[in-house]
């Protein structure tokens, strides 16, 4: 499996917040067998228009898919990130992921690897117009999306990322703050994050 895991990091929560996001994915790669998963971690905030994809400091994967063959290596530089601030262009993430760092794997075009995104986000994006447009494109290359809300998520905005249709609740968690176990929708999950559904 390929995995990037997609960490807002906007000026709407704290450093603190941040850090409990962080927490967030550590928990969910505790069981990653690290040999066979692939796994990237891209903290976005800011989008520079006049600026090409490749040149958007607030856009950067810290952790590119793969660069870590073990757990202990990948909690080590992902406890070494730092909180950008600023804006959060969710959308943009997403197109980014999809066509720079999955597509980065050379396994990207093998039908029997598992390809996912777990967006993880505590507010309304500021290009939620590109949302269904980037999510759907994702799908049609065979990406499995997850969103995560937190604190003053929009129900909808997730809805659209992981389903591609607001009303539709697979694959969407939410909790009401970053110390909070997130839950899916209807039915809340019995962990902070049900690793067997994306494993």
């Amino acid at each position: 499996m390929d995995i990037m895991f997609l960490l807002d990091g906007s000026g709407s929560m704290n450093t603190y917040e941040f850090n409990e996001m962080l927490n967030f994915v550590t928990k969910v790669v505790d069981s990653f067998n690290f040999t066979t998963t692939r796994v990237g971690v891209m903290q976005f905030s800011h989008w520079f228009d006049e600026r090409s994809i490749y040149d958007q400091p607030y856009m950067q994967s810290d952790i590119q898919l793969g660069m870590f063959a073990s757990n202990i290596q990948f909690k080590v530089a992902l406890s070494a990130m730092r909180h950008h601030g600023y804006t959060s262009f969710t959308a943009h993430a997403i197109h980014k992921a999809i066509f720079i760092d999955l597509a980065s794997s050379d396994r990207f075009t093998d039908l029997c690897t598992k390809k996912v995104i777990i967006v993880v986000i505590d507010g309304r994006s500021l290009d939620h117009s590109m949302l269904l447009t980037n999510a759907n494109a994702d799908r049609a290359l065979g990406v499995t999306m997850y969103a995560v809300g937190v604190s003053n998520y929009w129900r909808q905005e997730l809805q659209v990322i992981a389903n591609g249709e607001v009303g539709k609740n697979d694959r969407v968690f939410t909790a009401p703050q970053f110390r909070s176990t997130p839950s899916s929708s209807p039915t809340p999950h019995p962990t902070y994050f049900d690793v067997d559904v994306i494993s």
